[in-house]
This record gives C-alpha cells, structure tokens and sequence, in this order.
C-alpha cells in the first residue's frame, strides 16, 4: 500500500499544560461528548439547518449522513456520480450528494460530497443521537486540537498558526483512501516490541 506524505497538525491535550502559543486564537471551538471512546461533536449545521451531532473519526475518510436525514434536508444525490466502497460484505456503491455545507455557528467548513453513512446512531448523555460522522477531510482544511478537559474541538486557520510547546513533531502519511498513518514502536513490558506503519484513529 503506498503512502504520500502530507502536512497535518492535531493536537490531543491531556493534561493542564499549555501546549499552543497565545497568539493563536481557536476560529472555533465545538463542544463534543466522548462517549464509549468516541468524540461526538454537537451543534453542527448542514446547508445552514438544524443543530446536529455527528461522530468525529479520523479513521472515517470522508463525510457522511444517514439515510434519514439526507432525506429530510432534502439533499440532491448526482445521478452521475457514485463511490466505491469495500466491506466484509463486499462492494457496494453509494450515491454521492455534492456541495452539502457543513458549519459550526458562523464558522463555515466549506462544501463536502456526502455519502449515506452505513453505522448505527451512538447516542449523547442527553439521548440525542448522531445523525452521521466527520472524517479526515476536516483534518485537511484546519488545524485541529482535542481538548479533552475542556470537551471542545478547536479549530486553527492553518495559513497563521504557529506551534510552539513542547511536543514532538510526527510525520503523517495518507494513502489513497485519504487514511492517515505515521511510523510508530510500541515497547511491552515484557521486552518485546513493535515497530511498523500505525493508523491514525480517533
């Protein structure tokens, strides 16, 4: 499987320390719940309705809704234009809807294709459920912090962000599928270890 070097910068904040300059301000900052070892973002809105959650995966390599609510926010699938994707079960090909918006209050993400989204809803502590997930094309156009104390995506412009704590740069590589991955050892306690190419997957 070949892999092609990209420039990406996420940041996971686990502890008090301050790891981002103060000259550089969030553009936005998104409140999410994790739950059952998944991020889910609220109060996300598509072509400029409602206040959704969907589930923040980078292992997910594009955007996608359920059925149900493509259906309900009335999106327009090109007739032309479908995606391939491969599962235990086989292949099967989605419709793809184009130029769906995506934003978070007057934060705007920009246009995505779309794709019906396959899994089964996770719900919040309050009982709402996810109405589809966010992949790595988020990764792509922000830089991204997971704050896990304060339970808030925050989002960077990337053309003026400048890192500048304390921790290691990692070099990430993204196939064809757009999946991220970067050369990592894992040490047991036992001696032994492990070296290889590691998904990134929140």
């Amino acid at each position: 499987m070949k892999y092609k070097i990209i420039t990406l910068l996420i940041i996971s904040q686990l502890c008090s320390g301050v790891l981002i300059s103060q000259k550089n301000e969030a553009i936005a900052k998104i409140p999410f719940e994790y739950v059952a070892h998944r991020i889910l973002l609220k109060n996300i809105s598509v072509n400029g309705q409602d206040s959704l959650v969907f589930l923040f995966d980078t292992g997910a390599e594009g955007i996608g809704l359920f059925q149900s609510e493509i259906d309900r926010l009335n999106l327009k699938a090109d007739p032309n234009k479908t995606i391939e994707v491969k599962g235990a079960g086989g292949i099967i090909n989605l419709q793809v809807y184009p130029s769906v918006n995506l934003s978070y209050n007057n934060v705007d993400f920009g246009l995505f294709d779309i794709t019906p989204f396959p899994i089964p809803p996770i719900k919040t502590s309050s009982g709402t459920p996810t109405s589809g997930i966010i992949g790595v094309e988020l990764l792509k156009r922000f830089i991204v912090k997971i704050n896990f104390e304060s339970s808030f995506l925050e989002l960077y412009d990337k053309s003026s962000f400048s890192y500048n704590g304390k921790g290691d740069e990692i070099e990430i590589k993204s196939n064809n599928n757009n999946i991220f991955a970067f050369e990592g050892k894992i040490e047991f306690n036992s001696g032994d270890h492990y070296s290889g190419l590691m998904v990134f997957d929140s």
